[in-house]
């Protein structure tokens, strides 16, 4: 238990030390979010809670022997990059299409350097057999996660509890495959998220920003590829695919509704679910608690889609996104938009 508890306890420790620090000194204006029509804070605040969770993994993996495991210590260098990324956007508000396009060659970055066996990619009872496609369809996983989850990140405590959530799950399949290194990873940045939702609650005195986003949403997607369970050729995506549907199903949703009403998918604006359920005059935290819930219908349905087949899956899920997606926007429909600190 020595493995889980102290890497957890000390990213933790961490984590509140450096919040503390970052509270106490002078961010720079760059580094801060200002209000706007689209956004519902009133203040301007730092974007500096990823650089929490970030130097809190980094620290903790080095402290407590991970980094001899050589994929591991690859794959820390990918998330170093993904992470500067993020906090260049957060300083100079990159086009989505700068972004994109270093997105992109990080992934193809991730996919020749750490040894993932996409000869067969299985979900469910669905096994395809072409790499090329493969390693196609794993680039535009990563890419979508990494972006939807940035979707998430519109409110106090919303981003860091989903990736809870995300982190919990994984780590509770790792466990049962006796993957020691794999639930010290997730626990310490279980951890990690939680030091900095200390300094996140309202009124927030940092978000996550998109060096937090980017980071985390790179972890979600390209962990369980490390990580997850293989078949004997190829990897099995059933799990993870499951568990981060609401990312998916929110994504596909507003960028459909935004091409319908003849807007560009990447412009920025106030549909999102978490939008949504405030325009129902329900309060952060309950708005924080049912994605959060809806999020872990998904982890269930995940863990027993080893007894269900495809069509069941796929019946479920589209049960699950009338329920969380849609249901709310309909409802919203009949009130008007409020604003709330």
């Amino acid at each position: 238990m020595t493995h889980f508890i102290y890497p957890a306890i000390f990213s933790l420790l961490f984590s509140l030390l450096i919040g503390n620090i970052l509270c106490k000194v002078s961010i720079p204006k760059r580094m801060l979010d200002y209000p706007d029509q689209r956004k519902i804070h009133l203040n301007p605040t730092p974007k500096v809670g990823g650089i929490i969770i970030f130097s809190s993994l980094i620290t903790t993996s080095l402290l407590f022997g991970l980094l001899v495991n050589v994929t591991y210590n690859y794959y820390i260098t990918l998330c170093i990059a993904f992470f500067l990324i993020g906090l260049l956007d957060d300083a100079f508000d990159w086009s989505y299409k700068k972004k994109f396009l270093a997105q992109i060659l990080l992934i193809i970055l991730f996919l020749l350097v750490i040894p993932i066996d996409v000869s067969t990619l299985t979900f469910s009872s669905i096994s395809i057999h072409v790499p090329w496609i493969n390693y196609l369809l794993i680039l535009l996983w990563i890419l979508g996660i990494i972006n939807a989850f940035n979707f998430f990140d519109g409110i106090n405590y919303l981003a860091g509890c989903l990736a809870i959530v995300f982190f919990v799950s994984y780590s509770l399949l790792s466990f049962n495959f006796q993957s020691v290194i794999q639930v010290e990873v997730y626990l310490i940045l279980i951890y990690s998220i939680l030091g900095f939702l200390f300094f996140n609650r309202a009124p927030a005195k940092m978000f996550l920003g998109d060096s937090g986003s980017m980071f985390l949403g790179f972890l979600i997607a390209t962990l369980p590829l490390l990580f997850t369970s293989k078949t004997n050729v190829g990897i099995d995506i059933t799990f993870p695919v499951i568990i981060t549907s609401i990312l998916l199903m929110e994504t596909i949703y507003l960028v459909i509704s935004r091409i319908r009403n003849k807007k560009s998918p990447f412009a920025a604006d106030k549909t999102h679910l978490h939008h949504q359920l405030l325009n129902l005059n329900l309060r952060n935290r309950y708005v924080v608690l049912i994605v959060a819930f809806g999020t872990i219908l998904f982890s269930i349905l995940a863990y027993f889609s080893s007894q269900l087949v495809f069509y069941q899956i796929i019946v479920i899920e589209l049960f699950l996104f009338s329920l969380i997606i849609v249901l709310p926007r309909f409802l919203a429909r009949s009130r008007k938009p409020i604003s709330i600190e």
